[in-house]
């Protein structure tokens, strides 16, 4: 129906500003697959800048490079607009560079006829496909979508379909496939900032998504504000999502058959949730379904875990919540060393749980037995309150294995132990040490306040 309307309005010699955007989309070629020259010229004037009006092939045999960039620099140059990729196979053999640090740029939009338009990557020399160059302070968005994305093969050395570097601008990447990179990643973030992915499936590249910093100096050196949803992450050679990113959403994804599943490192306040895990793990003890090195402020939620390695977090990704989540049973399901972990009625049976400072029921527990240190180790029951059982003289001059800021409570349960606070690192009662009578009780807060490590202490009788 466009072709026809188009051609009736040509033929007249009329103005084609009555056609609607899609009518001008899609009615560039006619039904036999031939660009029309009048067409074309009054889409560049309109912003929308077709790669087969400057030479594109689309059979996945001629090379369209220099057709696409053409295209690419013609948009670029106007100021921004639409490039459009109409159905084909498009052979690219080098990447194609989207400098969006270009004076007086505006919003830029790379799309496709839903998966139709394919783009078939062959370079197998490590080189991204699309790479687009940020960094402007204009109010530019960037909008890629509607797109196919194809590799030179999962075991060979092709490098990213798509990388952002210093796009600190709105991103939105929509209804995209991704597969073969097998040297790179479906989508790499290099310091760019609100990166949205709704609704892509990537297969069999080395990395769905992979997030880094670069040591451009100044705030644009972080990767911030990155959204991973409704996606579709399978058999990657190495993890689905790796990296570091502040401020980090993956929700409602499927995420199976990787060699492993989320990896985090130097990440922070990461939210994670509604995640179908399923068969990610590998030979190396890192792949986990998630596996979070040096990632505070981590929530993982409504999840279900593959059979085996479930979660991993190492002591200094502490405040890590499990809200409702379902984990496997075999070895190493949950393993989690932070401190301030919180868990709300998650189903973890059977294989290791580990928690440092797990606090769901805030129980109460005993001190070892004439322990002069005794340990105020969080296990698995959350034990922040603790009694004292001596049966000797015993005088208690540390508490062992807390972390900064920890609060604890000690009901004194015998009048065999003395708290030392004359010269320890107990702190309280004036400086003299204390005989315990029995039914006090001892309230200790950790602050080393660069002296090392101090309890506070009050006595409560």
């Amino acid at each position: 129906m466009a072709n026809q309307k188009l051609t009736q309005l040509l033929a007249a010699g009329s103005v084609i500003h009555g056609l609607a955007a899609e009518d001008l989309l899609y009615a560039v070629d006619d039904p036999l697959g031939t660009p029309i020259s009048k067409t074309i010229t009054a889409l560049d004037a309109l912003g929308f800048y077709n790669v087969k009006g400057y030479g594109a092939v689309g059979d996945g045999i001629v090379d369209d490079t220099a057709a696409i960039q053409a295209a690419k620099t013609a948009l670029l140059t106007s100021g921004g607009g639409i490039l459009y990729i109409p159905n084909g196979l498009y052979k690219i053999t080098s990447t194609i560079l989207f400098d969006l640090t270009i004076v007086g740029l505006h919003g830029i939009e790379v799309r496709g006829n839903s998966g139709r338009s394919k783009i078939y990557y062959t370079p197998a020399d490590g080189t991204d496909c699309f790479h687009f160059l940020g960094m402007t302070i204009l109010p530019t968005t960037l909008h890629i979508h509607d797109l196919a994305f194809i590799g030179a093969g999962s075991a060979s050395a092709t490098g990213n379909a798509i990388r952002l570097q210093r796009c600190v601008n709105p991103t939105q990447i929509n209804n995209i496939t991704i597969e073969h990179f097998g040297g790179g990643a479906g989508v790499y973030i290099e310091s760019s900032w609100m990166t949205t992915m709704l609704s892509v499936w990537m297969q069999e590249n080395k990395y769905s998504v992979y997030m880094i910093d670069d040591p451009f100096p100044g705030p644009y050196g972080s990767t911030l504000n990155t959204i991973i949803q409704g996606c579709h992450l399978q058999s990657s050679s190495d993890h689905a999502i790796h990296g570091n990113c502040d401020h980090l959403t993956i929700n409602t994804c499927i995420i199976e058959a990787n060699e492993g599943g989320i990896y985090l490192v130097n990440a922070r306040h990461v939210d994670i949730s509604n995640i179908w895990f399923e068969q990610n793990f590998g030979a190396a003890n890192n792949k986990y379904d998630i596996y979070a090195m040096n990632s505070p402020y981590l929530s993982i939620r409504h999840c279900n875990g593959s059979a085996i390695n479930n979660v991993y977090t190492d002591a200094t990704s502490h405040w890590v919540i499990n809200e409702e989540n379902e984990w496997a049973t075999a070895a190493n399901d949950v393993v989690i060393n932070g401190y301030g972990t919180r868990n709300i009625v998650s189903n973890i049976t059977g294989g290791a749980w580990s928690g440092l400072n797990y606090e769901t029921l805030n129980g109460q527990t005993a001190f070892t037995a004439d322990d002069a240190t005794p340990s105020v180790l969080p296990s698995g029951y959350g034990y922040k309150t603790y009694f004292t059982a001596n049966v000797n003289p015993t005088t208690i001059t540390n508490f062992d294995d807390g972390y900064e800021g920890q609060e604890i409570l000690i009901f004194v349960n015998d009048v065999n132990t003395t708290f030392d606070f004359s010269a320890g690192s107990l702190k309280g009662n004036n400086g003299v040490n204390y005989v315990a009578v029995g039914r006090e009780i001892i309230r200790a807060v950790r602050n080393s306040s660069g002296w090392g490590p101090i309890w506070y202490c009050q006595i409560i009788k």
